[in-house]
């Protein structure tokens, strides 16, 4: 696991969805926070004819309750996935000042399952993610994550495809070449660029176009 302060696009990535965990896991918490409060003022006037400090645990409780509902939104808004073009990002939220991530590239990806377990999950169309990468012996797991099933599908047709195209870029021999020619001097690039245009112009001599092919001009910026 490794601990990033901020995440970064690399270059031409960008971000295809970003996923949450489903709200089943903290809608108990809020609902027992909004329990507290109702209590509390329940109690208000009994508290306030104890004096000043049932004065201040009224409030206390009140403080408390905003503290821990903040806490929770901003934990649930933190901890989250982040598909983009290139790879996975999951981003753990321990506390306020703590995180952790861990990034998966499509290359590295072997498969994506769905587990969807229990009369809850069902219920609540919520479930485990489970990615199976290729350095790792146990599939990583992101828990309890919502319409599950359609979103295995949808990363299933993300990731592949991509896998897909990476694939055939990295067999294409003109990227191949590219990457040679990137690393050459400057004065082999010059040489390299005057041998490919005699290529051309005598492969244009010696053979037609193909249909819907239009001829190379000596000269490219007639």
């Amino acid at each position: 696991m490794d601990k990033k302060n901020k995440f970064k696009l690399k270059e031409n990535e960008k971000v295809i969805k970003e996923i949450h965990h489903s709200l089943v896991i903290v809608a108990p918490h809020f609902f027992i926070s909004f329990l507290i409060l109702i209590f509390d003022f329940f109690l208000m006037y009994f508290l306030f004819q104890r004096g000043w400090w049932g004065m201040i645990l009224f409030f206390a409780v009140i403080l408390v309750v905003l503290f821990y509902s903040l806490r929770l939104l901003f934990l649930f808004y933190k901890n989250k996935l982040i598909v983009t073009n290139q790879r996975l990002i999951d981003f753990e939220q321990v506390n306020f000042f703590e995180q952790y991530t861990n990034e998966f590239k499509f290359s590295d990806i072997k498969d994506i399952k769905a587990d969807q377990r229990g009369v809850w999950a069902h219920l609540f169309r919520f479930g485990t993610i489970k990615i199976v990468v290729d350095h790792d012996v146990a599939p990583y797991e992101l828990y309890k994550i919502s319409k599950v099933k359609a979103l295995r599908e949808e990363l299933v047709r993300i990731v592949f495809v991509q896998k897909e195209k990476e694939q055939k870029q990295a067999t294409d021999p003109v990227n191949l070449i590219m990457a040679e020619v990137t690393m050459l001097p400057r004065e082999y690039k010059i040489k390299l660029y005057k041998r490919l245009k005699q290529e051309l112009i005598a492969t244009k001599k010696t053979a037609p176009p193909r249909d819907g092919l239009t001829p190379l001009k000596d000269n490219p910026e007639e």
